[in-house]
């Protein structure tokens, strides 16, 4: 990826969002721990593979390395060398909008191409069940926020002077059908400018979601990012199966990953077998290729496909 002096890392994401070749970005876990060294292995193990990485905030409401120390670790492992962006996970469950504007004003000053906007797994499903959460705002609020300070305002009405410039993300499920149209026309008209979709496992469903919204005119305001992810273990699968809210795992899936001799092996192979579908459907972008640690596993699927 080619910078010039006047590039913003949030300027070159999005002409690469919008170059209309197909993106990739993956999901860089951020570690259980303060490890710098887990970060950059992760990143390591990316370069040359996807467009940019997006690190995760606290996912699974378990408390993890913050984000935007993540996305600066990775960076500073080398991306501007290697043309990886970095973009940042956000929830709303853990602060307010105060606490969240600041976390936005840091992600831009860190280098931070972009914030992609999620409500948050629920306290009770971590390993801190008696933490509060905050929901001060919605998803669509928050995108809003980022919205207005790129317009240089914060949500109080103050204005924010140099305004920032961050690429707005968010998620949504596909499983959802009607309803969740209807969520990401809302978050597209509060600034979104790309989708990262929940984990697909069933194509059929996945092709009629992006019929509807094709027939919404969706795809032309926000770019879709499908979410595939390669599972390592049986033990992913079965948390998945059992917890994970939005995630349809068909049972012929479930029986093939069970049946496998080499579960790893046959996951690569069911994900690398669900890229290759979504990039034929009509109005998809892209993909966002989930984790769960393990970054290799992204390498594997790609020279799979």
């Amino acid at each position: 990826m080619m910078t010039t002096a006047h590039a913003t890392p949030a300027h070159q994401f999005r002409e690469t969002l919008n170059s209309g070749r197909f993106l990739l970005t993956a999901e860089l876990e951020s570690p259980r721990s303060a490890s710098a060294a887990n970060v950059r292995r992760q990143a390591h193990a990316f370069v040359g593979l996807v467009d940019a990485l997006d690190c995760t905030d606290n996912s699974g409401a378990i408390a993890r390395m913050h984000p935007v120390a993540a996305a600066l670790i990775a960076s500073a492992w080398g991306a501007s060398e290697t043309g990886l962006s970095t973009l940042i996970q956000l929830t709303c469950r853990d602060r307010n909008r105060i606490a969240l504007q600041s976390e936005i004003l840091g992600a831009a000053a860190a280098g931070v191409a972009g914030v992609v906007c999620i409500t948050g797994d629920p306290p009770d499903t971590g390993n801190h069940p008696d933490a509060m959460g905050v929901y001060d705002l919605t998803s669509v609020e928050l995108i809003a926020a980022v919205t207005g300070m790129r317009a240089g305002r914060f949500m109080s009405g103050d204005s924010l002077d140099p305004p920032i410039d961050l690429v707005v993300g968010c998620v949504e499920n596909p499983a959802g059908a009607e309803n969740s149209i209807a969520r990401l026309a809302a978050k597209a008209d509060a600034g979104a400018e790309f989708v990262q979709t929940q984990i697909i496992f069933d194509v059929d469903v996945f092709a009629r979601w992006m019929a509807l919204l094709r027939s919404a005119g969706l795809h032309e305001r926000i770019r879709v990012l499908a979410g595939i992810a390669p599972l390592r273990r049986l033990s992913i699968v079965r948390r998945l199966s059992s917890r994970a809210p939005g995630v349809l795992l068909p049972q012929a899936v479930l029986q093939r990953l069970e049946r496998a001799a080499d579960a790893e092996t046959e996951g690569v192979a069911i994900a690398a077998e669900t890229l290759r579908a979504v990039r034929q459907i009509a109005g998809v972008a892209g993909a966002h290729l989930l984790t769960f640690g393990w970054a290799e596993g992204v390498r594997r699927v790609l020279e799979a496909e």
